[in-house]
């Protein structure tokens, strides 16, 4: 008897995993409307799942490992994300209508935003509010920056780099065994040579083996440090320049940043964002929704990405003795996007 019950619990988990992941979500303020489940921001032919009376559902295939997810309420431009595992999860949150502060002659813009999300059945919805919660609190006071002289917006972000690398690194002591603990060592370790990257990789839970785990290993394996002294003691060499490359064919990049898992990202002219393997190959795209194409783009080291727009109106000039109108920039609008 026992020996069976066992065989039918085992068969029950298996049936469970086979089963993928569902999510039982309502948004409160949105009435009836769609969901939609996108792969990325630009994703042309997303799942539709119906919304009655806010309340919704929507199911995917079994995961290997919690997976994001990037759902968006049709018809509202508001997008919201979060982490599935195998077995159901529910999401509540609350439609809310907002409204953006005037900019020069531009009138206030209103907008949708979801606010007050809860989040169950994945840990890893947990941690990463956590996390980003912790990294917020690390920009402090923004508009301070506008007083400050060159010298001490240079302090202002030194500074507040520290600050985002201690809630890194105590994130990861604190949470040495958590799947989201793999996602922040790969931010931290950007940029590090080997031995700050083993260093992280030791604060880490031995037997977490994520898909972010791999990779830092990986990474780490492939890493070697050079000692400057004996690269430089070369003679009589000769270099050639490749004219072909990976990434060649990609004449329309204007502004380009590295994200922690060695990706580019690029702005393109008409204002698209692409993310670029090191093969040259673009495996995520996006583009804003901006009134003006963006001029300027930055990555942070939590993979945030900056996207600068200018702000411009139709003014009236004289030029030698001619009445000519113009378009003139009064100012700049910057917006943030999750890698």
């Amino acid at each position: 008897m026992a020996v069976m019950m066992l065989t039918l619990i085992v068969a029950c988990n298996q049936q469970k995993k086979q089963d993928g992941w569902t999510v039982n979500g309502t948004i409160e303020g949105l009435g009836d409307g769609v969901v939609l489940l996108k792969k990325d921001f630009n994703d042309p032919n997303p799942k539709e799942f119906p919304v009655t009376a806010g309340v919704f559902t929507i199911t995917g295939a079994s995961v290997a490992e919690p997976t994001n997810i990037l759902l968006e309420v049709k018809d509202k431009d508001v997008r919201f994300g979060l982490y599935v595992e195998n077995g159901e999860s529910t999401y509540t949150g609350k439609l809310i209508e907002k409204e953006m502060p005037a900019y020069g002659d531009m009138a206030p813009q209103k907008y949708f935003a979801i606010e007050d999300e809860v989040i169950t059945g994945s840990i890893v919805n947990t941690h990463e509010k956590e996390f980003n919660v912790a990294m917020q609190a690390c920009y402090g006071d923004m508009s301070k920056m506008q007083q400050m002289s060159r010298e001490e917006m240079e302090k202002f972000a030194e500074e507040r780099e520290q600050k985002m690398k201690k809630v890194q690194i105590d994130f990861i002591k604190n949470h040495p065994d958590a799947f989201y603990s793999g996602i922040v060592a790969m931010r931290l370790t950007h940029g590090m040579d080997n031995e700050g990257m083993q260093e992280v990789l030791g604060m880490l839970d031995p037997a977490l083996n994520s898909s972010q785990v791999r990779a830092l290993k990986d990474k780490i394996a492939n890493s070697k440090d050079v000692d400057i002294a004996e690269a430089i003691t070369a003679s009589n060499v000769s270099y050639k320049v490749e004219k072909a490359y990976s990434g060649d064919s990609y004449l329309d990049v204007i502004y380009l940043g590295m994200l922690s898992d060695d990706n580019v990202c690029a702005l393109c002219k008409d204002g698209t964002v692409k993310t670029i393997d090191a093969n040259g190959k673009a495996i995520n795209k996006f583009k804003p929704e901006f009134e003006f194409a963006p001029t300027t783009m930055a990555v942070d080291k939590a993979d945030n990405i900056y996207v600068l727009m200018p702000l411009q109106k139709e003014v009236t000039r004289k030029f030698r003795g001619k009445t000519m109108k113009v378009m003139e920039t009064i100012g700049y609008k910057c917006e943030v996007f999750n890698s």
